[in-house]
């Protein structure tokens, strides 16, 4: 629960830094914006670890689940990296950067879940047969 309070701190630290620069540097406002969700990123990098090893332990009782769960966290890495860039590029007033970003990220998440796909359908056909 504490990393969750040290991260609010961050972002409100940041916010009022970003906010207080965009009056005279605006420029500085977009690079103190990216600086504060790195470091909030990094605070709650230790969360994601202690999850990954749950949902291991889950996998572990399936038989192909592991595959699985590398596929899923790398469409949910795809999904938040994409967010993350699009809002900023929101915050700067590059609307248009922002959509190709979230397209980006929605095509490497169809890309990457292609394997996934490919198995469920061979799933449904041998059950055809």
């Amino acid at each position: 629960m504490s990393t969750f309070f040290k991260a609010c701190g961050t972002a409100v630290i940041c916010l009022v830094c970003s906010v207080m620069l965009k009056k005279y540097r605006p420029e500085y406002a977009a690079l103190t914006q990216a600086a504060g969700a790195i470091c909030i990123l990094l605070l709650i990098l230790p969360l994601f670890a202690s999850a990954a090893q749950v949902l291991n332990g889950f996998t572990q009782h399936l038989g192909q689940g592991e595959e699985y769960f590398a596929l899923f966290a790398k469409a949910c890495a795809a999904a938040c990296i994409s967010s993350l860039i699009a809002c900023e590029c929101r915050d700067t007033g590059n609307g248009m950067l922002a959509e190709i970003s979230m397209l980006m990220g929605k095509i490497c998440v169809i890309i990457i879940g292609l394997p996934m796909i490919k198995t469920v359908l061979s799933a449904i056909i041998s059950m055809l047969d």
